[in-house]
């Protein structure tokens, strides 16, 4: 796991040195949706969590971009479980995802642009004694935001963003809990290009 971190750490930050954009970020999130099986377990949507972002991206066309990104997401749950008829269980957890997007990005205006990136996420320290199953799969996130320039090729970025895990699971679940979060994107844009793009 640690090789595999390191070379795809390598390969960002190679390939950004010739990129057009190169995007730092983070975003405080929230759980948007919950699953109950059966009556016996719910997951509360109203918890909260963080996520940072290393995005590179190179443009094919004047408006469509292209590339990678490396992300960490930490999500909590808090788990009610149904022990006995009328006594509850409640158990916080904390999800944490190392993620590899797909990027893709169409500029909408000079300002503004829709993003849809395929995911592949690895749930780290996975415990199988958790309520919360392994989130180790496929998904997809998706955002429209706004690069705001500061100075020559800095620009802060606004994107809120959804993100949907564990859409396709790495392992055999029946039910699975997929988990899903909202969060703005808040971050550093670089625009590598030589010249301003026409957008």
């Amino acid at each position: 796991m640690k090789k595999l971190l390191i070379s795809i750490l390598s390969l960002t930050i190679y390939s950004s040195l010739a990129g057009q954009e190169l995007r730092f970020s983070v975003a405080p999130t929230s759980n948007v949706f919950h699953k109950s099986y059966d009556g016996d377990e719910t997951y509360d949507s109203q918890a909260r969590g963080i996520s940072a972002s290393i995005d590179y991206l190179h443009f094919v066309k004047n408006k469509l971009g292209l590339g990678i990104g490396l992300g960490f997401q930490q999500n909590k749950t808090n788990n009610i479980s149904l022990t006995m008829p009328t006594e509850y269980f409640l158990s916080t957890e904390k999800i944490n995802l190392l993620t590899i997007s797909l990027k893709s990005k169409y500029n909408i205006s000079r300002l503004f642009y829709f993003s849809l990136d395929p995911l592949i996420d690895f749930h780290l320290n996975y415990d199988p004694l958790q309520v919360t199953d392994n989130q180790s799969g496929l998904g997809f996130s998706t955002g429209i935001g706004g690069n705001f320039k500061l100075k020559n090729r800095l620009y802060f970025n606004v994107e809120p963003r959804l993100w949907m895990h564990n859409l396709v699971p790495f392992h055999n679940i029946d039910t699975p809990f997929r988990l899903s979060a909202v969060g703005i994107n808040l971050g550093l844009m670089l625009d590598q290009n030589k010249t301003e793009k026409n957008n």
